[in-house]
């Protein structure tokens, strides 16, 4: 193998002694490591026996770790500086050979995603398109909401009487806007049915 990456704990030592065999018969491997700290119990939550054995076990094994580790390892990754500074005290890994890896993701690799957007409110009007009628009115309310009111589309229907109105709705920049001219009987209804849900009367 190019590479041999193994999740060692210090303590693992049979794991320890086939990398060393490994690392001396194949001078290209490269050798990897994301360690777990087997004395981490010695810093709490052991009582009594287990806590003694523990220390103990750390007593012995230091010195071994010590002169192995700083050999065998090409890289050694940890995910905080905390650990960076266990391993260079504890396991004398030259500081050169420790790689911070952070546990999460870098942002530009997240995916940022709008939440689902609803579909937006049905208004509409069906009649005469005509300034008597008050359309005006309603499209320079709708210009207030489009800022930042509820997502909507005005639907107007209808026969043009005075195309100003249409004019009106360019000039106000009003996008969700749609002008249905002079649509048949079942164009009406179907609009009226499936998008609609307020009617101006």
């Amino acid at each position: 193998a190019d590479i041999v990456h193994t999740g060692n704990g210090a303590g693992y030592l049979w794991q320890n002694f086939c990398i060393a065999i490994k690392k001396v018969a194949s001078k290209k491997t490269k050798f990897i490591c994301s360690p777990h700290d087997p004395f981490l119990a010695t810093m709490g939550g052991s009582t009594g026996a287990k806590r003694l054995i523990r220390q103990l076990g750390k007593f012995l094994l230091l010195p071994y770790l010590k002169v192995i580790w700083p050999w065998i390892w090409d890289i050694v990754t940890q995910d905080t500086i905390k650990q960076t500074e266990w391993l260079a005290r504890e396991h004398r890994v030259a500081p050169a050979k420790i790689r911070t890896v952070a546990i999460g993701l870098e942002e530009s690799a997240i995916v940022k995603s709008k939440p689902p957007q609803k579909p937006p409110i049905g208004i509409t009007y069906t009649g005469r398109i005509s300034w008597y009628k008050g359309i005006h009115k309603v499209l320079y309310a709708l210009k207030e909401l489009q800022e930042d009111g509820p997502n909507f589309e005005f639907i107007v229907m209808g026969k043009i009487y005075d195309p100003e109105i249409l004019e009106l709705a360019e000039e106000l920049g009003l996008k969700n806007a749609r002008f249905v001219i002079s649509p048949s009987d079942q164009e009406r209804d179907r609009i009226l049915l499936e998008e609609s849900e307020i009617n101006i009367l």
